[in-house]
């Protein structure tokens, strides 16, 4: 079943315009949300490898909303469509406190969660708020601690685990989700050790959209993910693969360009930047499909001129939905 979500990306001027987008999505049919987890403005990987520098702070002060306390708000405005963090950083709260906190956001939501974690990467937002940044490897260890010691608390009665990172003792954690056995699980990214994890406990891999992946590259990434699947004991039909894209779409060419020059971050080229989810509605219905065909079965969309209109999202919804579907 091909399924689609919304992609919440900062910087968000006003809560109000983000409430009215995800009910707007809601009312459009989108299956889910999904709000990043980032305390300042990141610009990804890419801008790093791109600049060789962090940065300037102008760039990332702009307006950022802290994903929990945003999701807690939006529960109550909505009905169906389901909540998601697309990823949470792990370093940035302890397991067992984001084993609560996600146990009370699925009650609170009557079993709406969609639990996305990952390792956190953005160096700049560590060292703003004086959080140690440990090297890549012992992120990645502290991730599968910290996945173990939260799916432990959601399904046991009584937590204990010591590790090489994190130790719990006798950790209580009632009432538990609603979902069961647990709120699925989402982990992301591209390297093979965190394909390999999220081969291990999650339930779905999510590439990210940090990277502006063709759907040959995306195709080579989903072959190794069936890998490390195999090498997991898992078959990779039991895990969902979903992928984060960036998008415009309008029906007026002339419109198209407009809004290219608008939103196309200046680190990126014009090429890359197209290779996106950008043009016509039949445009962007074919390539789509050519991820379908390379295993893709959810689409997270980031709808970059949501912040002014619905006019994308309404387009995707009644034009390129129904046909990708």
């Amino acid at each position: 079943m091909i399924r689609f979500g919304g992609y919440l990306e900062n910087p968000w001027t006003d809560h109000r315009c983000l409430a009215r987008t995800v009910l707007e999505m809601e009312r459009l049919g989108f299956d889910s949300v999904w709000m990043e987890d980032h305390m300042v403005m990141s610009l990804g990987s890419e801008y790093l490898k791109t600049h060789k520098r962090t940065p300037p702070l102008s760039v990332m002060a702009s307006p950022v909303l802290e994903c929990w306390t945003m999701l807690s708000w939006l529960t109550p405005q909505t009905r169906s469509i389901r909540l998601g963090t697309l990823t949470l950083n792990n370093l940035l709260r302890y397991p067992s406190v984001l084993a609560k906190m996600s146990s009370t956001l699925d009650v609170v939501s009557n079993g709406r969660l969609e639990f996305g974690i990952g390792a956190g990467y953005w160096k700049p937002e560590f060292e703003m708020y004086g959080i140690p940044v440990p090297t890549l490897s012992t992120r990645i260890e502290q991730l599968v601690e910290g996945i173990q010691i939260i799916k432990s608390m959601w399904t046991k009665e009584v937590t204990d685990f010591t590790g090489k990172h994190y130790t719990v003792k006798q950790a209580l954690n009632n009432p538990k989700p609603v979902q069961k056995p647990h709120p699925p699980i989402t982990i992301g990214g591209r390297s093979r050790n965190l394909m390999g994890i999220a081969a291990q406990f999650a339930d779905n891999w999510n590439a990210p959209s940090a990277v502006s992946l063709t759907p040959e590259q995306y195709g080579l990434m989903a072959a190794t993910f069936n890998e490390c699947c195999t090498q997991a004991g898992r078959s990779p039909k039991e895990i969902v693969k979903s992928i984060n894209i960036r998008c415009i779409v309008e029906t007026n060419p002339h419109k198209l360009r407009e809004k290219v020059k608008r939103f196309k971050p200046e680190w990126e080229s014009e090429d890359s930047f197209m290779n996106r989810l950008i043009g016509l509605p039949e445009q962007c219905v074919e390539k789509l499909n050519k991820f379908k065909d390379k295993g893709a079965e959810y689409f997270i969309v980031h709808f970059l001129d949501a912040t002014e209109d619905s006019r994308s999202m309404e387009l995707f919804a009644e034009e390129i939905i129904p046909a990708v579907k």
